[in-house]
């Protein structure tokens, strides 16, 4: 998988113990023309590599010849630094040069110098593949950035990039596509192509369109046409790249269990207690319930735990009521997934009064009215900064846990 060229990025996630840094390890000793930099910034290479210095007038690498020494008056051969190298040479010279002005340089400083130092101390002549094993150790994010960029001109200068990482922010800063992430889960690798993930929006619509028709229930004209992205290549393919290239969605792939919600109030209420689940938590919300389904099955393919948490909606004859029996049916199928149903709502369930906290801070009913999402997201806020109030969502969540009997390990 790391070999093909189809793809000039990857990236390897997973968590520590998961064999990512071994996978590297024998990528390089398998394949020549290629460097691993590891976690301290050291190069390792396939084939054995000496130092050298640069002539950056002529672009010429400068060997000292060591075999002549005594024997000849030639003490340096000169070879061309191959043009794809120049501007990852370039740029390594610049950083370099801000970084010296420290006379002291902190740990992070000198990781980036010591790697930076790597493309100018050494030939890349004939290097394809370059490895990095978890770059952003000791770095912050300004210096994340960094590494970001120079990634970007040695992918635009034909160079393959492997890279373990555990950083969110390298991740965005590269935009990864879902089909450049390999996860690994206990020395197993899982990918997601493009089409995957539009073949799996399109079963979930069409199980729920079904679901909708056999017992039927009416539309609801918000939630088709979320539902009908996919009619729209354009916005289809907007919806992914903003969606599964945003740092909630990167958080997900470093955590264990995604705990899945409708919206800002419940993101709020879930935030107070996630320190209360026993594995890594992220919670993720798709900013409404119509994609709730197509997230679920997502992160269940690619081997996460999914806590999906939702309003019951029995008083709709609509979409809403047909989401809640779709999440309901799949449940049962499906390991891996555990429901949490609140009844009517989230509000109604914990006696969360609007009018009455809308009325404590001054706004009137009709602006309630019209601002009924900022409403629910401040009222939750305020509601669950009481002890007493997240132990009820507390105590609900356990509870459900031993329904369903959903271990967390």
């Amino acid at each position: 998988m790391l070999e093909s060229k189809a793809l000039p990025l990857y990236f390897l996630v997973g968590k520590n113990g998961c064999g990512k840094s071994y996978v590297l390890r024998e990528f390089l000793r398998n394949n020549s023309y290629t460097v691993l930099i590891d976690e301290e910034g050291l190069p390792n290479f396939s084939t054995s590599k000496k130092s050298v210095k640069i002539d950056y007038a002529e672009w010429d690498y400068i060997f000292q010849n060591e075999e002549n020494r005594g024997l000849s008056e030639e003490l340096f051969e000169l070879e061309k630094i191959q043009p794809n190298i120049i501007n990852a040479v370039n740029y390594a010279n610049d950083v370099k040069k801000k970084l010296s002005i420290f006379k002291t340089k902190s740990r992070g400083q000198e990781k980036l110098y010591n790697l930076m130092s790597i493309f100018t101390d050494y030939s890349f002549n004939n290097v394809e593949y370059i490895c990095f094993d978890e770059p952003e150790n000791y770095l912050d994010e300004d210096f994340i950035k960094v590494i970001g960029k120079f990634v970007k001109i040695l992918i635009q200068n034909n160079f393959c990039v492997r890279i373990a990482t555990h950083s969110v922010r390298l991740l965005s800063e590269l935009k990864a596509d879902l089909k450049e992430v390999i996860l690994f889960n206990n020395f197993k690798m899982n990918q997601l192509s493009l089409e995957d993930i539009k073949g799996m929006f399109r079963e979930t619509k069409n199980k729920i369109e079904s679901i909708r028709k056999r017992d039927g229930y009416n539309e609801d004209a918000n939630i088709r046409s979320k539902l009908n992205i996919d009619e729209n290549e354009i916005f289809f393919r907007i919806f992914l790249e903003q969606t599964l290239k945003s740092e909630n969605f990167y958080r997900c792939l470093f955590n264990e269990t995604i705990v899945i919600v409708e919206g800002e109030s419940e993101v709020i209420a879930l935030q107070n207690i996630k320190t209360k689940f026993e594995t890594s938590v992220e919670i993720y919300s798709p900013y409404g319930k119509a994609h709730i389904p197509f997230f679920t099955k997502l992160f269940l393919s690619i081997n996460k735990r999914v806590v999906v948490v939702i309003d019951e909606d029995t008083h709709s004859e609509k979409h809403p009521i047909v989401l809640t029996k779709y999440l309901t049916e799949i449940e049962a199928q499906l390991q891996g997934l555990k429901l949490i149903i609140h009844a009517p709502d989230l509000e109604n369930f914990y006696g969360i009064d609007l009018q009455l906290i809308a009325s404590e801070i001054g706004m009137s009913k009709n602006a309630s009215k019209i601002n009924q999402g900022w409403l629910k997201t401040l009222s939750s806020m305020i509601f669950f900064e009481h002890e007493e109030n997240r132990m009820k969502l507390e105590e609900y969540i356990w509870r459900k846990e031993e329904d369903y009997s959903f271990e967390f390990e």
